[in-house]
């Protein structure tokens, strides 16, 4: 079997550069992923072992009854997850002892809510204080990304924090592409969307809607976060004019033990209950596109003329041969003079003249130490003759 070395020009690296659209629906206590239902498999009713609007970081545990975990022993090297405490590793478990995980690890869209505080008693913000030295990359973009402004400060006013995994855009969220949805009763009393590209969620919705051109929020697209500030209640009237009275308006108990409120932007993504009872007037809708980059490896794999010309099928000759020529202790020889086959045909000639000609199907790919890693399949094998001579490009994600 021949072997052949790429050339520099043979090989060729790039990139592809996607931006798969992300979606998710809240409503009553659930989150729903691009649509996708919970599916049942042939063991269990759960196929992934993931709950609605959540996905398996690796998927391992698919359709099982006994889950596969991670584990480790405890010994000299001492060894553990980063979720097994120093003092619950060195007083729960001796030496030999296994130390268990648990498969399937999850992600889901993450909401954190922060009420108003009093500035000279306000509670440390963990989250908040965080991503301040973040907020500092976007402020060339707009005012908007300053923890503190003349209309609010990040360290006391009422926020409402979305949190999107990596996992969910890749390397960064796609400028522009972020909207969220705000309903009431099934009907969209408002919009917020990054329209100008620079990461401020301007109120864009619905058409005549008060507030519409104001800033709610801001989205960090490296880091996944969607802070929402605007907290002045959406004008939810019954009639189109909007001129119904106060009691007219829609409100809802977003903050348990609080009385009902009129729905505003730092709401958004409220999933929780009051007295048991899910919030189901409400319901939200988050899309962005992420951005990811796929190396891609091209090689060119030529079969020059006069070249590869031989086959390893057993059929390439003719039948009734003594393949063995000499063979004993020593060694072994394979007959010189084997006949190949004739495979040419003719519509017009009974007897075509012979001609070398092959059938290539396959190429694979070795590394230095001609280990094969990589074999590519032609849908349709090709024919190859000594005047003929083909170029394939192979084409692989990395």
């Amino acid at each position: 079997m021949p072997y052949y070395k790429f050339d520099d020009n043979d090989l060729l690296y790039n990139q592809i550069k996607t931006h798969p659209r992300c979606e998710f629906f809240i409503y009553s206590g659930s989150y729903y992923y691009n649509n996708r239902a919970k599916v049942s498999g042939s063991f269990t009713e759960n196929l992934k072992h993931t709950s609605v609007g959540h996905i398996s970081l690796h998927e391992i545990n698919v359709d099982r009854n006994d889950l596969i975990y991670p584990f480790v022993t405890k010994q000299g090297s001492r060894t553990s997850f980063k979720t097994t405490s120093t003092s619950n590793f060195n007083n729960d478990f001796a030496f030999g002892d296994e130390i268990a995980g648990t498969y399937p690890l999850t992600a889901s869209l993450h909401r954190k809510y922060f009420a108003a505080e009093n500035p000279t008693t306000a509670a440390t913000r963990n989250y908040i204080n965080a991503i301040k030295n973040n907020l500092r990359a976007y402020q060339p973009q707009s005012t908007h990304f300053q923890s503190s402004t003349d209309l609010r400060d990040l360290d006391d006013t009422e926020i409402n924090m979305l949190s999107v995994p990596s996992i969910f855009y890749g390397s960064a969220i796609k400028k522009g592409s972020v909207d969220l949805k705000f309903y009431v009763s099934g009907t969209l009393v408002a919009e917020a969307s990054d329209k100008n590209h620079n990461g401020e969620l301007v109120h864009s919705g619905p058409t005549g809607s008060a507030y519409s051109g104001s800033t709610v929020g801001f989205v960090m697209y490296n880091e996944g976060f969607i802070i929402l500030t605007g907290n002045t209640a959406f004008q939810l009237f019954d009639d189109a004019a909007g001129t119904g009275t106060e009691s007219q308006k829609h409100t809802d108990v977003y903050i348990p033990d609080e009385s009902a409120r009129t729905a505003s932007w730092v709401h958004f993504g409220h999933t929780g209950s009051v007295n048991q009872d899910p919030i189901l007037s409400s319901s939200y809708s988050l899309s962005f596109e992420g951005t990811t980059y796929t190396p891609v490896l091209t090689m060119f794999a030529h079969a020059p003329k006069g070249k590869l010309n031989n086959s390893l099928n057993p059929t390439y000759i003719e039948r009734n041969q003594n393949i063995e020529s000499n063979s004993g202790s020593l060694g072994y020889t394979e007959n010189k003079n084997l006949k190949v086959k004739n495979t040419m045909s003719s519509s017009y000639i009974y007897d075509q003249e012979y001609e070398k000609q092959v059938f290539i199907s396959k190429i694979g790919i070795y590394d230095e130490d001609k280990n094969l890693i990589a074999i590519a399949k032609l849908a349709k094998p090709v024919r190859k003759t000594d005047e003929l001579e083909y170029t394939f490009k192979l084409k692989y994600d990395l």
